[in-house]
């Protein structure tokens, strides 16, 4: 029989997630918008979107910890959709018609967002590979070791899905735009920095993450989840 839910209250049980979920997405579109303005430090180059989108691994694992392995892979699709949405809201504007006098406006705004598709495809086939590699070893392990050495497991399955990930990423968004040595650095560089933001982050995550099983009351542990990224059931 289909539950019907018929109070606010029932919707108010997962305070937390609501909130996750929507800055979930807001840091998977907004790096798009800055992907090919690459910024140098140093030795180091990077794409702007650097500065923002490690933390959507940070933001990953709190999720993943505390709702499981399903809620997780469901935000992600949903996401990705949404990115999606916005990359191609982008593109049916961008072209429309321009008054007389626009011209240099509107150019510049083909200029900055002609790319977002391809930036935006790069980041769903990253994302769908090491996203969800990243949620699947830290939900598996979460139940070997019953709950605990979160911060390790964090750090230990965002560093590979990161590494998967940006390996897909920045071959996908900057082949034929970049040299084989050019696009070695800027992965290295991402990479670097994507290391420094989970180990920067890592008390903190953890500090959420008791912070949100308190608030809700939950702590899943994935002990017969189906981990197909393609299932989007809820039920058990």
């Amino acid at each position: 029989m289909k539950k019907t839910i018929t109070s606010y209250q029932e919707l108010a049980e997962h305070k937390g997630l609501l909130f996750l979920a929507m800055l979930y997405v807001i840091i998977t579109v907004v790096p798009t918008l800055f992907l090919y303005r690459l910024v140098q430090l140093g030795p180091l180059i990077f794409p702007g979107g650097m500065f923002i989108f490690p933390l959507i691994y940070v933001l990953g694992d709190v999720i993943a910890e505390v709702y499981g392995y399903k809620v997780a892979r469901i935000i992600i699709w949903y996401s990705l959709i949404c990115n999606f949405i916005f990359a191609f809201a982008i593109l049916s504007v961008i072209y429309l018609p321009f008054p007389n006098g626009y011209e240099h406006t509107a150019n510049n705004y083909i200029f900055v967002f002609e790319h977002i598709l391809r930036g935006d495809v790069a980041n769903i086939f990253g994302v769908l590979a090491g996203g969800f590699l990243n949620a699947y070893i830290l939900t598996r392990w979460k139940v070997f070791v019953e709950g605990k050495i979160f911060i390790i497991r964090s750090f230990t399955s965002s560093a590979i899905g990161e590494l998967v990930m940006i390996t897909i990423w920045v071959t996908i968004a900057f082949s034929g735009q970049l040299t084989k040595g050019e696009l070695f650095h800027l992965a290295v560089s991402d990479y670097t920095v994507r290391i420094m933001y989970l180990i920067i982050f890592a008390l903190p995550a953890a500090g959420i993450v008791r912070f949100l099983k308190s608030l809700d009351d939950v702590d899943i542990y994935d002990k017969k989840t189906n981990f197909n990224p393609f299932n989007l059931s809820l039920k058990d």
